[in-house]
């Protein structure tokens, strides 16, 4: 069995610390920084940070993501990425060939 460097936070815990309001309080209204919340609920800065993105999606205060944001079905933005990504590699490659190639050339002509 593999072991767990860290403890799984339940729903409930999660329910538990949002409910008591000082996490979303403290980090929105800027008493604390979302590293001092998340530290004395014993979590880390991401999960907090999620934590309170789901209850403001929850509350209504932001939009849901969207599936192609998130790379859920929709995800051709993430493959277009990719391409891209692609592309600009084979292109920089193309580029440093042609510079040593004129080097080579530039050599012989100059006297």
């Amino acid at each position: 069995m593999p072991v767990r460097l860290r403890p799984r936070w339940e729903d409930q815990h999660r329910a538990h610390a949002l409910s008591q309001g000082v996490p979303s309080r403290c980090a929105r209204q800027g008493d604390q920084s979302i590293a001092q919340v998340a530290c004395s609920f014993g979590v880390s800065e991401s999960c907090l940070s999620r934590w309170l993105r789901v209850a403001d999606c929850e509350d209504g205060l932001i939009a849901a993501p969207s599936p192609a944001a998130s790379g859920g079905p929709g995800g051709d933005l993430e493959s277009e990425n990719r391409e891209l990504r692609k592309r600009a590699q084979r292109l920089e490659q193309e580029n440093g060939i042609l510079r040593r190639t004129t080097a080579y050339f530039a050599r012989d002509v100059l006297p």
